[in-house]
């Protein structure tokens, strides 16, 4: 069952028991989902979602659809480790892990260096001001 027809399903039950508020909540779920398909992260999403409701296969395909589209975010790699866990796939999950870790650790470095550049253009400023004065 894909995530959609999964909360509208749940939206319908809880109506008829008259629980308008909570049914309310998952028809903005599957609203979610259908304006998402013009997102970025459309794949992503539908794989929250399904791991959201236990449909871990159906989770992996949308996350590794998400990795061809977007290469490599630490999100997507992360989740899917987590997905490969569930399904004891240990050494596949240790491996997206790792690979998780890798594209955190690189965005990291890129925003160190960053910051580097910053604090050497600060100082370049303060000492022409110095001589300037």
């Amino acid at each position: 069952m894909n995530p959609k027809d999964h909360w509208e399903s749940k939206a319908a039950e809880l109506k008829k028991e008259r629980k308008f508020e909570e049914s309310v909540g998952f028809l903005d779920k599957v609203k979610g989902i259908q304006n998402s398909k013009n997102s970025e992260n459309y794949w992503y999403k539908i794989a929250c979602d399904l791991y959201e409701i236990g449909e871990y296969d159906e989770a992996k395909d949308a996350l590794l659809k998400n990795l061809e589209i977007n290469k490599k975010i630490y999100e997507t790699l992360f989740l899917l480790a987590k997905i490969l866990f569930e399904l004891k796939s240990y050494e596949e999950s240790l491996e997206y892990l790792n690979k998780a870790s890798e594209d955190h650790d690189s965005k990291l470095l890129k925003n160190i260096q960053k910051i580097d550049q910053m604090k050497i253009s600060v100082n370049l400023k303060k000492q022409s001001n110095i001589q300037i004065k």
